[in-house]
């Protein structure tokens, strides 16, 4: 009966605690970079710089993981070419990402 109360208090814990995945926190400057549009590709002179693989996220923190990892390279804009990695559940885990740098910021539109 005490196996059974320990089990039970340990699955009642792990469920009011939330999710158990440490949140991914967006470093100061990654905010800026954006996902690139035919829009912005064309108006604002925006060059390829590097191809980037960001593996071994969580399916929640793969966007501010690649956001980060563009952002380190140097270039404002991005590009997702592949899902490289997925879960269990088939949620992507891992991309391949074509990076740009843009002269002028412009907008998303």
């Amino acid at each position: 009966m005490k196996g059974y109360f320990f089990i039970v208090s340990i699955l009642a814990t792990s469920l009011l605690s939330g999710c158990a995945t440490p949140k991914t926190q967006v470093i100061t400057g990654a905010d800026f970079v954006e996902s690139i549009t035919p829009y912005v590709l064309s108006h604002n002179s925006c060059e390829k710089y590097k191809q980037i693989r960001v593996e071994g996220s969580h399916p929640r923190n793969l966007e501010k993981d690649t956001l980060n990892s563009v952002y380190m390279t140097g270039a404002t804009h991005y590009r997702v070419n592949k899902v490289t990695e997925t879960d269990w559940r088939d949620r992507p885990t891992g991309y391949l990402v074509q990076t740009y740098i843009c002269k002028s910021k412009g907008t998303n539109s």
